[in-house]
C-alpha cells in the first residue's frame, strides 16, 4: 500500500504539477496575445495601460516557467 501511495505521489509531483505550471504559462502567453491584439485597435492613449498589462503577464509567465524548469 505504501509503495502504491508513493507511486501516485510521484505521478502527481512529476506530471500533474508540471502540467499545471505549463498551463499557466500558456494561458498567460495567450492572454498577452489578446491584449496586444486589442491594443492595436484601441485608443492610442491607452497604449501605456496595455504595455503594463503585457509586462505584468510576461513577468508572471516567466515566474511560472522558472518554477517549471526547477522540477
Amino acid at each position: 500500500m505504501n509503495a502504491s501511495n508513493n507511486s501516485i505521489k510521484t505521478v502527481y509531483d512529476d506530471r500533474l504539477v508540471a502540467r499545471g505550471q505549463l498551463d499557466t504559462v500558456m494561458r498567460l502567453t495567450m492572454r498577452n496575445e489578446v491584449i496586444v491584439s486589442k491594443a492595436m485597435t484601441d485608443d492610442p492613449k491607452k497604449a501605456a495601460f496595455h504595455v503594463a498589462e503585457v509586462e505584468a503577464g510576461k513577468a508572471e509567465a516567466s515566474k511560472g516557467w522558472t518554477e517549471y524548469m526547477a522540477i
